[in-house]
């Protein structure tokens, strides 16, 4: 009956248990040898030849921390004939599972883990893993003030916290205030662009695209028809949504001080000097307005015109300097 037991690893270390488990910490061939004696004092012994091949030698590369939303390539050293297998809590990969790099993109803020297992060719399996954290990324949005009208400055807000801000007005120019105002000397389409970051160092950036409309022509001109003055908008085409007389005359009562439409008319029933303002609205909420000062002598007015029938031609339209208004006046049967 054997009574003894002495094993020999041929890495240094040995041990007399009758059944042992020994872990190679190295790749190599090593000689196993166990020496047995019984209670007579007898001994025998055995050899045998291991070979132990090495593991696959993983260790993950990749930022850490990170940003959510952001896709991030991890990889490990690629050996030959080995397999790779990731698994990833808190992202997607969105490349092959099998490779030795892969692309993760992180959806969810907070501690995640990355893991990879590789195996050889010959069988030999390891792992590793990782924890990282991921941070929370700034959202840029651009919100832009109804009215785009030349001569207006434009009004800009980020409502997304974040700690630095650089914008870009599409123009040359640019601001790192949250909620700049910005006036542009031309009309025309301009793309502004937001770059946000937050105290992660995490960023984030849009852009939008924008018209710079023009102001509507808010100017004017009066004919004199006998008690009656007519106002006529010099915008031939028609083209605002809305035309808005003040005619300067309190007296006259509220109604009558004010009116509509690109041609109207008021009665002026003093001598004195009045202020007459048009204010003009084009469809794109632009807003333009000219005031002037005319004189109304009562007994300079000539007698009633039948306003039906004059015809009024003005030459060019619209003008800038100088201009010809020809009037046709249909003679009075009175």
């Amino acid at each position: 009956k054997v009574a003894g037991w002495f094993w020999t690893f041929g890495d240094g270390n040995s041990s007399n248990l009758q059944n042992e488990v020994h872990s190679y910490m190295k790749a190599g061939t090593y000689t196993v040898k166990l020496v047995a004696t019984n209670n007579t004092g007898c001994v025998d012994s055995i050899s045998k030849r291991v070979v132990v091949n090495p593991m696959p030698n993983l260790s993950i590369v990749g930022k850490n921390p990170v940003c959510n939303g952001t896709t991030v390539t991890y990889s490990t050293k690629k050996e030959a004939g080995c397999q790779y297998q990731w698994w990833v809590s808190g992202g997607n990969i969105i490349s092959p599972l099998d490779s030795n790099a892969i692309s993760v993109n992180w959806a969810t803020t907070g501690t995640d883990l990355i893991k990879v297992i590789g195996i050889t060719a010959l069988g030999c399996s390891a792992n590793e893993e990782i924890h990282l954290l991921v941070n929370p990324k700034p959202s840029a949005q651009i919100a832009v003030g109804s009215k785009l009208c030349l001569g207006t400055a434009l009004q800009l807000s980020d409502s997304i916290p974040a700690t630095k801000f650089m914008w870009h007005f599409g123009d040359g120019d640019s601001s790192n205030s949250q909620n700049p105002s910005h006036l542009y000397s031309s009309t025309g389409n301009y793309k502004i662009t937001l770059r946000v970051s937050n105290s992660y160092g995490c960023l984030d950036s849009v852009s939008k695209l924008i018209t710079i409309h023009a102001l509507p022509d808010a100017a004017w001109f009066m004919i004199n028809s006998g008690k009656t003055n007519w106002f006529h908008a010099l915008d031939s085409a028609y083209s605002a949504k809305y035309y808005d007389w003040q005619f300067g005359d309190p007296a006259s009562g509220t109604s009558a001080n004010t009116a509509s439409g690109h041609l109207s008319k008021h009665l002026f029933t003093k001598n004195q000097s009045y202020t007459v303002k048009l204010i003009v609205t084009d469809a794109n909420g632009c807003i333009s307005e000219h005031d002037s000062i005319i004189n109304v002598s009562i007994s300079d007015i000539s007698p009633e015109i039948n306003t039906d029938i004059y015809d009024l031609a003005i030459y060019p339209n619209p003008f800038t300097n100088k201009t010809l208004i020809n009037f046709t006046l249909q003679e009075s049967a009175h």
